[in-house]
């Protein structure tokens, strides 16, 4: 992981909310895509919501373990939640994520595997 970033030093990686464009939208749209390092895996999130928050494991230290037992350790994986901004109840700049009563609130995100892309060499 690069650390040429002040807030990614301090936090040992990320752990950020992306903004992302067009904020809260009726259909999914795609917010991140995830693509493994030989190409084979690719994972996409597709969300209505305003935010994405991007986490990379900066807390764990291989103490803990999965249910096979094998340790989970710092950056050994990536949680991507789909979510409001931070602080978005005091910032009316913000969508707001307030539901009145009688109100009903609706999010959609979906994770969505994609058949890898050919290399160009195939195409």
């Amino acid at each position: 992981m690069q650390a040429d970033d002040d807030e990614i030093r301090a936090a040992g990686g990320y752990d950020h909310c992306w903004v992302l464009s067009r904020g809260e939208t009726g259909e999914p749209r795609r917010a991140a895509r995830l693509t493994s390092g030989d190409g084979d895996r690719v994972m996409e999130v597709w969300t209505t919501a305003p935010g994405l928050q991007v986490y990379t494991a900066n807390q764990l230290d291989g103490t803990l373990s999965d249910p096979a037992g094998r340790p989970l350790r710092r950056h050994g994986a990536v949680c991507l939640e789909a979510q409001h901004l931070p602080d978005a109840p005091n910032r009316p700049e913000y969508p707001s994520p307030v539901l009145r009563p009688g109100e009903t609130g609706r999010r959609r995100t979906e994770f969505r595997f994609p058949r890898p892309e050919a290399p160009d060499s195939v195409r």
